[in-house]
Parts: structure tokens; C-alpha cells; sequence
């Protein structure tokens, strides 16, 4: 990883949004780590997550496409998913849907390029929409309010 990427992994975002409650998430037990699924299309941005999940301290999976994003869902037990939206198989959109039909309290991460999704995603149950290019420091905070943490 190049330093500019390690430079935004370890960066600190002093910005703060209102605390969400733990009814509204499926926030871990204090001390677990919070369980990732990453769902995109993009190997690059998929390993680029990953290494951020891991510098602060998350659990993460990866699935390159909607379906196989679903099937992880399906089988395994994540705390929060984030996913693109323009994937093989089936759309980030149509994925929020049916991993709300699953899990009505899974915390979605919608991230596009395709500025125009955020109501999209919002509709179909996302808990937070970030544009790409995305901040790391933001979506660093967004991963703290799910996980309960200060």
C-alpha cells in the first residue's frame, strides 16, 4: 500500500454527528470486534477496506458482487455491511433490500459514485449514503457510531 493510502488509514477526523442508539444498530458486545461484510466490485477498493478495517481494529469479509454479498449475509453474522452500487449480479440497492427482508437491524453503508443512488439507497433501508470518492475519516466515524464507541 502506497503512503498516500497509509496516510489516510491512520488520519483522525475530529469531526462528531449525534450518537445513535443501540436499538438501532446491531452494535456488538463491548469488546468484540465489529464484523465487516464489504460488498464491491472494484479489487482495489475491496483490499483498501479491508487493510482499514483491519488498522482500526474491525473484522472484515469481502464479496465482489451482489450476490455473492447476499449468500455471505445469508450464512454469516455481520454487525455492518458496506456496499457499492453498480456490481455484477445484482445492484447495491437491490442487496440493502433484501438484507433488510433478512436482518431489519443490519446498518447498510452505501457508497457510489453515482451521486443520484442516495435516495435509492436510503428508500430501500441504507443507514448512511457516502459519495465516492469516499472520506476514510468519515466513514471511520460512521463505523464508531454502529459499533457504539466514542
Amino acid at each position: 500500500m502506497d503512503a498516500l493510502h497509509q496516510n489516510i488509514l491512520h488520519a483522525n477526523n475530529p469531526s462528531r454527528r449525534e450518537p445513535v442508539s443501540a436499538e438501532q444498530t446491531n452494535a456488538p458486545q463491548p469488546g468484540k470486534k465489529l464484523k465487516i461484510l464489504v460488498v464491491d466490485d472494484e479489487v482495489d477498493l475491496r483490499a483498501f477496506l479491508t487493510e482499514f478495517c483491519s488498522v482500526n481494529g474491525y473484522e472484515a469479509k469481502c464479496a465482489g458482487n451482489g450476490l455473492a454479498g447476499l449468500r455471505c449475509i445469508e450464512e454469516g453474522s455481520f454487525d455492518v455491511v458496506i456496499v457499492d452500487y453498480l456490481m455484477p449480479e445484482m445492484n447495491g440497492v437491490e442487496l440493502v433490500k433484501r438484507a433488510k427482508e433478512r436482518n431489519p437491524g443490519l446498518p447498510v453503508i452505501a457508497m457510489s459514485a453515482w451521486y443520484d443512488m442516495e435516495q435509492a439507497f436510503l428508500e430501500a433501508g441504507a443507514y448512511k449514503f457516502m459519495k465516492k470518492p469516499f472520506d476514510p475519516c468519515l466513514l471511520e466515524e460512521e463505523l464508531k457510531v454502529v459499533a457504539g464507541r466514542p
